[in-house]
């Protein structure tokens, strides 16, 4: 799962074409489990960037902070709403 979530902030960074029907699938897919709330996808992803940035460490610039949270806006901007 934390590889796909990668590949979907990297690819949706490329604007590669699947990344909106994907989103919507896995927002389908979590509202059978009753996860509908938008907060909880930030979070996770915001989780993500932050294990990220610890395991990068020194190299993890300002620049970098902005594009993931860049991505992650974008990302629940697009469908996990």
């Amino acid at each position: 799962m934390l590889f796909e979530a990668t590949c979907l902030v990297m690819d949706s960074a490329n604007g590669l074409p699947y990344v909106d029907a994907y989103v919507q699938q896995i927002v389908s897919e979590h509202a059978a489990f009753d996860v509908t709330e938008t907060a909880l996808y930030a979070e996770f992803f915001s989780a993500m960037r932050d294990e990220l940035m610890q395991l990068i460490g020194d190299d993890w610039t300002d620049a970098r902070a902005a594009a993931w949270d860049r991505q992650i806006s974008a990302l629940i901007a697009r469908g996990f709403q």
